[in-house]
């Protein structure tokens, strides 16, 4: 990846796998296997570091999984983010993509989470760490393994998702934290806090289970408003164009899968 244009997270490498939440079962990695490159596609891929272990640990100091996870090195105020990715199969994978303020105290706008829940799109929205968080439930009839077009449309006076070519949500965000520059995030979590995944364990049976380990993106597009006093606060989403890429995720899936 460009590190001009992506922060990686390497707390495996640098020792640091106990600064992580409790609930987080995985360690974050700038491993080669954790950050793969796959038909043209970047698969962030949570990984079994102790395959020989009969049942995983679930304390503070847990390093049996490594996973990954990138944010933008820029940061925008406004606009349309729209990521194309095919989802995880698997007990406790929560993929998350999302927007975040940069000192990562403030808000967040979740574009697209899943606690696999098969064809259930989780959208959030956080206005600071010690508030409630606003959550909403799209269901769906697909398959969230394939690929789609994960977007929101972030303006000054709302927040609309969009899944495909579908406007789903709607929200209000005239006030701040959203009045302020975010950061992208894509990220693959294994395990989550209890009001994802109630009383989450995960044995080396689960993990052999997984069906695929992978959050797949294939591209990720930003758009900024039109500011020649004509377009301003018109939608973007309508007139961007979606690319029909060649690759198929369950092949990407089959090559992470088998290696």
């Amino acid at each position: 990846m460009d590190n001009n244009k992506w922060e990686i997270a390497d707390k495996w490498r640098d020792g640091r796998c106990e600064d992580k939440p409790q609930y987080q079962l995985h360690c974050d990695s700038n491993s080669l296997k954790n950050l793969q490159l796959r038909e043209g596609c970047l698969a962030i891929t949570a990984v079994c570091e102790t395959p020989d272990t009969d049942r995983h640990r679930t304390d503070l100091l847990a390093t049996d999984y490594t996973s990954a996870s990138v944010v933008s090195t820029q940061d925008w105020t406004y606009g349309v983010f729209e990521v194309r990715a095919a989802l995880p199969a698997g007990k406790l994978l929560r993929p998350v993509i999302s927007l975040t303020e940069r000192n990562g105290t403030g808000g967040q706008i979740d574009i697209v989470s899943n606690d696999q829940t098969p064809g259930v799109v989780i959208s959030a929205l956080v206005t600071d760490w010690s508030a409630d968080v606003e959550e909403w439930y799209y269901e769906t009839n697909e398959t969230l393994q394939h690929f789609h077009s994960y977007t929101i449309e972030w303006s000054e006076w709302a927040v609309d998702w969009f899944l495909d070519d579908s406007h789903y949500l709607s929200y209000n965000t005239s006030k701040q934290p959203f009045d302020r520059p975010f950061r992208l995030g894509l990220t693959l979590a294994v395990g989550a806090d209890e009001t994802v995944f109630p009383d989450q364990s995960l044995s080396y049976k689960d993990y052999r289970r997984w069906n695929c380990s992978a959050l797949i993106v294939d591209y990720v597009r930003v758009y900024q408003w039109v500011t020649d006093g004509q377009n301003v606060g018109k939608s973007l989403h309508s007139n961007h164009t979606a690319r029909n890429s060649p690759v198929s995720a369950r092949s990407v899936c089959q090559a992470i899968m088998s290696s």
